[in-house]
This record gives C-alpha cells, sequence and structure tokens, in this order.
C-alpha cells in the first residue's frame, strides 16, 4: 500500500507542481487533501520524506495555487505535518526528512490560515526544540525561521511568548551572527519585545537585551 500510494503522490507532484492548469484540476478532485491524509499513515521514513516533498512542491513554494493551500489547511494538513516534527530518532533518513518537513513549515508558516493551524496544533513547543544548541543548523535554521514567520502575527507572537519561548530564541543567538538560525531568531525576538512592556522585559530578563 505505502508504495503504490507514494509513488502516485509522486506522480501527481511531478505533474502539477508547476503548471497552473494540472494545480486547478488536482484542487478540482480535492487531490491534495487524499495526499495530506497519507501523512497519517504508518509509513516509512523514506515514505513520509517523499510525501513531505510532494506537499512541499503542491501548497508550500511560490507557485503553489492558494485553493491548494486552503486544501491541505481544511484537511487538517498542519496538524498532521507536525506529527514529523521532534527529536531525530535513529534510522535512515530521519534527518533529511525533518530537515524537509521543517521547510515545509517555515514556508506555510507566512500564510495566515496556515500559520493559525499550525500555531492552534501545537507547532511551537515542537520547534523550540530544534533551537537547541546540539541542534543542526540544517534542523535549527529553518525552524529558527518558522519561528520568525510566526511572529510575525501579534496573536502569534503571544502564543510564543506564553511558551516561555524567549530563553531558547536567546540560547539560539550564541550561534552567531552570520548564522541564518540566530538571524531568525533576533528578528523574532525584536517583534515579542514590541508587544508590550512586559514582553520588552521578560526579553531583557532573558538576556537578548544588554
Amino acid at each position: 500500500h505505502e508504495d503504490v500510494a507514494v509513488k502516485a503522490a509522486l506522480a501527481v507532484g511531478t505533474l502539477c507542481a508547476r503548471d497552473e492548469a494540472m494545480q486547478l484540476e488536482l484542487a478540482a478532485l480535492n487531490g491534495l487533501s487524499r495526499i495530506a491524509a497519507l501523512l497519517g499513515a504508518p509509513f516509512s521514513e523514506r515514505g513520509v520524506l517523499d510525501l513531505t516533498l510532494v506537499l512541499k512542491a503542491l501548497c508550500a513554494n511560490q507557485s503553489h495555487h492558494p485553493r491548494l493551500l486552503e486544501q491541505f489547511v481544511q484537511a487538517e494538513g498542519p496538524r498532521l505535518l507536525i506529527t514529523h516534527v521532534g527529536s531525530v530518532s535513529p534510522g535512515a533518513g530521519s534527518s533529511e526528512r525533518q530537515q524537509a518537513t521543517l521547510e515545509v513549515i517555515r514556508s506555510l508558516s507566512g500564510h495566515p490560515p496556515a500559520r493559525t493551524a499550525l500555531v492552534a496544533a501545537g507547532v511551537i513547543p515542537r520547534l523550540l526544540r530544534h533551537l537547541a544548541p546540539a541542534s543542526p543548523l540544517t534542523l535549527a535554521s529553518p525552524a529558527a525561521a518558522a519561528i520568525a514567520a510566526i511572529s510575525c502575527d501579534p496573536g502569534c507572537a503571544e502564543v510564543l511568548l506564553k511558551a516561555q519561548a524567549l530563553p531558547a530564541m536567546v540560547q539560539c543567538l550564541a550561534r552567531g551572527p552570520a548564522a541564518d538560525a540566530a538571524v531568525s531568531s533576533a528578528a523574532a525576538i525584536a517583534r515579542m519585545a514590541a508587544l508590550r512592556p512586559e514582553a520588552q522585559q521578560r526579553a531583557r530578563d532573558a538576556g537578548a537585551i544588554d
């Protein structure tokens, strides 16, 4: 079942990724909802990676059709997607799959409906775990970029504040100004600190403001 389903999804991704007419036809068939549902299946690391790359091509890039993103959100795609974000488990493909998943989340975080769904599904604690010093830059960078995108929404920035996100983001600054993860964390910290005086004080207490 996995082999057939994943190969079919890959074929759909190849056909539709850069063809607007095909994307419209896929949307009319509610195709993305079916692909998103496969994220809940007990597939192998390779299978989940391939599905994630298909979703990245269809609803998480500059050329996607808005209707496909809407279908992904309606099909609870964000909730299913973040179940694949966590500590890197042993086994071939785990780190690559994590990176692909985080990159999709980073892209989706820039779109308000998807961002709201991701935050409601509990993506923030999972992203924060990837800001730890032991996390490789290949995972920390997209995780921090996703948090920076999430912080653009004042309501979501409040959720970040309540989730005690500041210490993890401040810790990420130690990666140095040349690191994308540090740049993204600095941007998110600035937005959170601008929410209100209490937020600025909490950022100062966390060591973000000298």
